[in-house]
């Protein structure tokens, strides 16, 4: 096997296709004390109390209200909920109509299936930048730190009542996403002082990934990490201090590619990998963002990667049939449909028990 390296310095940010993608992932309570299973029904017991019903008979409706109004209220904040260390913000989305009031983009609390859905809206910032004029490169406005640049993003959460396993849908891009810091706060929000907490873990269901992967060979690897220089005093840098991003790929050069199975052990050997940039060393596998290529016949398929490192595809919603207009936002009444209907084919994975035919 003939193998390249490749190593790319870039500046913050460089172009990739805006494509929509899909990502899964379950989301399981656990009892601190013992490490079993918790359920829903015994958070929202614990986090809500008497779920704002003072009659004393307490309903599912109930718990759900309860649930749903503490749940958007712990995302639509007056400003952006914010992780410093990732530099991105998200908010729930709001349809500015011009009126006197704005509508948010979710679901109905009176809901009986235990899912919250909706358009949430975030992005990064912390970055200083500017905004151009694509017919007149002189008209600029300034981008400040404080300001956050914005997508619109779909999610799908579904907590069913008595189980312990909740299933996560966020949709994103194919160069910007908002999962990980939603995951960041549904990490602290699913769980109750200290007793129960919660894990999270990607998931595609089995029918998307012998869809995606049956036939692919491995194409290319990429490690890319945030590397900060400092001012030079030598004078063979004339810089006050640059944050770069590093990129490594690796790809196979062979005409005989490795099947997509036999790249975990090629992953185990790169990872190990050692990066040196004057008295810095970083690891591969410590690289903040993961992720490779796949080939099917002349199309390419991406992929990442669930938490032992096993290959998981890349849900492209261009092909699951989802229009995307020219402005680049895809169609979130469609996503909203097929979110809807492969929650079915994921709760008959995950919890067969719950499996019910309409959603």
């Amino acid at each position: 096997m003939g193998l390249l390296f490749l190593v790319i310095y870039q500046a913050k940010i460089y172009l990739m296709a805006h494509d929509p993608k899909l990502e899964i992932y379950k989301l399981q309570l656990i009892n601190k004390d013992d490490g079993r299973a918790a359920t829903f029904r015994q958070l929202f017991r614990k986090k809500f109390n008497s779920y704002g019903n003072t009659t004393g008979t307490i309903t599912n409706e109930d718990i759900f209200r309860a649930y749903y109004k503490s749940f958007v209220s712990s995302i639509d904040l007056k400003g952006y909920n914010v992780d410093r260390g990732k530099r991105k913000g998200f908010t729930l989305a709001y349809e500015l109509n011009g009126g006197p009031t704005a509508k948010s983009l979710i679901s109905s609390p009176t809901a009986t299936n235990w899912i919250i859905c909706g358009i949430l809206e975030g992005g990064k910032h912390g970055i200083k930048r500017s905004l151009g004029e694509v017919s007149d490169k002189k008209k600029q406005t300034p981008i400040h730190t404080t300001n956050l640049v914005a997508d619109r993003y779909f999610f799908l959460l579904y907590t069913p009542l008595e189980h312990s396993e909740a299933v996560l849908m966020i949709q994103g891009y194919t160069e910007a996403k908002i999962s990980d810091v939603l995951r960041g706060h549904l990490g602290g929000y699913f769980k109750h002082k200290g007793e129960i907490t919660n894990k999270t873990e990607i998931f595609v269901p089995q029918y998307l990934k012998e869809k995606y992967l049956n036939g692919a060979k491995f194409k290319s690897i990429q490690f890319t990490s945030g590397w900060a220089v400092p001012p030079d005093n030598s004078g063979t840098i004339r810089q006050k201090g640059y944050e770069l991003e590093v990129r490594i790929e690796i790809k196979d050069k062979s005409q005989k590619k490795s099947d997509y199975r036999e790249f975990s052990d090629l992953l185990k050997i790169f990872s190990k990998g050692i990066f040196q940039q004057g008295n810095k060393k970083k690891e591969l596998e410590a690289f903040e963002g993961k992720k490779a290529k796949m080939v099917n016949g002349s199309k390419e398929a991406p992929i990442q990667f669930d938490n032992h490192d096993e290959v998981i595809p890349v849900i492209l919603l261009k092909d699951e049939g989802i229009d995307v207009g020219d402005d680049a936002v895809p169609n979130f009444d469609q996503i909203n449909q097929y979110c809807h209907k492969l929650l079915g084919d994921v709760i008959k994975e995950v919890m067969p028990e719950y499996a019910i035919d309409d959603l």
